[in-house]
């Protein structure tokens, strides 16, 4: 299995059902090898092979939330 960077975004609107959404449509790319979703403080954790920023920002949007930043781990 292939290893990734994690990168951390805070995401606004997030509910159980569109956290679901979110991260179904981020596991389809061959880039992600791993996300976690924490609704409660909002964070989202991405493991990809590359930056996913941009994606994630599209992703969202299709999933009707709000990227609101990337944050480093150090920050959470």
């Amino acid at each position: 299995m292939a290893r990734g960077k994690s990168y951390y975004f805070i995401i606004d609107k997030l509910t159980p059902g569109k956290a679901m959404l979110l991260k179904r449509g981020l596991l389809e790319l061959s880039i992600v090898v791993d996300v976690k979703v924490d609704v409660r403080s909002s964070v989202v954790e991405v493991k990809a092979l590359k930056k996913i920023e941009e994606t994630v920002k599209t992703v969202c949007s299709l999933a009707g939330l709000e990227l609101r930043t990337r944050i480093d781990k150090k920050d959470l």
